[in-house]
């Protein structure tokens, strides 16, 4: 079964954004991919969000430590969202609540020491991000491939690529001589950045002892077969699968932790 955490305290609209967010969301990573006018077409039209409205939605989320904007899109790219995770959430709100706590209790000059380490907190939270956000606008929608491994031969490329896995049939280059028109044909249907994150996540699934997946296969026939990488798209059947079950066990985690915190959140089917 499916479930989605969130905080008490959001509106009917805040939720529906938080909602599409978390659904969305790579479970592995926390991050997710969305456009304000994407979030517009997703959510409940009887709702009747606006884009301003759901920009708003957006900011109010982010002053709110409840996502991080990793990489902020433009010209129709998504932005590049971090959900943080619900038990990060809850300390963040308890460490600010128990600051709050003290400072209205004694609000003499011993209170600087901490507000100054607040301040460095956020400083350096800040700084964080802001380093990540300058990697990820160098680097997004780009793989760990350098110009002359491009230029040179990606089919190559993706064929060792594969091989650097555990979970797959490994192939020796004499077999890639003959059979690498398969890969060519892959890159024209599917493109080098969606191949590669169809190795990675089967991969991911073939090596977790949690998860049932364990059918080797190797790389030209897991690129030709209609049931190999079409089934670890974004929308193929054992991917998602696949994360429905990761979720299951993190949601099982977190809520033995809201059963012993009693924290304020709830648990919807």
């Amino acid at each position: 079964m499916r479930y989605i955490i969130a905080p008490l305290d959001l509106t009917t609209e805040e939720f529906e954004i938080y909602k599409l967010l978390y659904k969305s969301m790579d479970f592995e990573t926390y991050q997710v991919k969305y456009t304000l006018n994407q979030l517009v077409s997703d959510s409940n039209s009887m709702l009747n969000l606006s884009k301003a409205k759901v920009n708003r939605i957006i900011k109010k989320f982010i002053s709110e430590q409840l996502i991080i904007e990793i990489y902020k899109g433009n010209r129709g790219k998504p932005t590049i969202y971090e959900i943080t995770k619900i038990d990060n959430l809850m300390k963040l709100k308890q460490n600010v609540s128990e600051t709050q706590m003290k400072l209205k209790r004694n609000e003499s000059e011993t209170n600087k020491p901490h507000k100054i380490n607040s301040l460095n907190a956020i400083e350096k939270r800040k700084r964080n991000v802001s380093e990540t956000q300058m990697k990820l606008k160098r680097n997004v929608n780009s793989t760990p491939i350098n110009d002359k491994e491009k230029d040179k031969d990606i089919n190559k490329y993706i064929f060792d690529y594969w091989n650097s896995k555990n979970g797959v049939v490994k192939s020796q280059d004499s077999t890639f001589t003959k059979e690498k028109d398969k890969i060519s044909t892959a890159i024209k249907k599917y493109g080098k950045d969606i191949i590669l994150k169809a190795i990675d996540r089967l991969d991911k699934a073939v090596t977790n002892p949690n998860y049932y997946y364990n059918f080797k296969w190797n790389i030209f026939k897991f690129l030709k077969q209609s049931n190999g990488i079409s089934n670890w798209l974004d929308e193929g059947q054992l991917w998602n699968d696949y994360k429905v079950k990761i979720l299951n066990n993190k949601q099982d985690e977190i809520k033995e932790k809201r059963t012993s915190s009693g924290g304020a959140y709830k648990i919807l089917e």
